[in-house]
């Protein structure tokens, strides 16, 4: 491949990197120093109610998901003392429910995040197989950054090649950044 070419490509690249790099730098800034940031979130509480003696967590779910717009991913459910607990996450949104299966009376506690605890959030999205549309596509756009970080990595490293009078830098650069990157991995583990 012709090294114009090349680099033409490797900053094609790295522009669509970009932006989902500003977005993990920042949400990196907030998750190492909580107390810089805005307030993380507020909360809401409201009731409802289901038919009597519903117990099954992901019927009760989907009921609320048709009637109240509960939408997430169902993360962990438990029943005690006739009251069935769910939580149901999606990102910038958490909700606590409680149902009382006697009755069908449905408390829920709804947890709204500020744009920098969504951010922080995002880090802990899964896979390709959400329910939500939205958080698979967020996953699609995290599979194709990482592919174009790697395809960075190996065009950065041929470009350089390519180049001889830069090279004697480019080691000099590679290798303070690999020993600091050791060092820091040393410290971590040590810690």
């Amino acid at each position: 491949m012709k090294y114009r070419t090349l680099r033409d490509l490797h900053l094609a690249i790295g522009a669509f990197c970009a932006p989902y790099l500003v977005l993990y730098a920042v949400s990196a800034v907030q998750m190492a120093h909580p107390r810089l940031t805005f307030p993380e979130r507020r909360e809401l509480a409201w009731e409802a109610r289901l038919p009597n003696g519903e117990r099954d967590p992901r019927a009760v779910h989907e009921a609320l998901r048709a009637s109240h717009d509960v939408r997430g991913e169902l993360t962990s459910h438990r029943s005690e003392n006739g009251v069935l607990h769910l939580a149901v996450a999606r990102p910038g949104r958490r909700y606590a429910i409680e149902v009382d299966a006697a009755t069908g009376a449905v408390r829920v506690k709804e947890t709204l995040s500020t744009p920098a605890f969504l951010l922080n959030r995002l880090h802990h999205g899964s896979g390709l197989w959400n329910r939500e549309p939205v958080a698979n596509a967020w996953g699609a756009a995290l599979v194709a950054v990482s592919l174009g970080l790697l395809a960075l990595v190996a065009g950065g490293v041929w470009l350089w090649l390519e180049r001889p009078k830069e090279r004697r830098v480019g080691l000099v650069v590679l290798g303070t950044s690999t020993l600091f990157a050791l060092a820091l991995l040393v410290a971590i583990r040590l810690a």
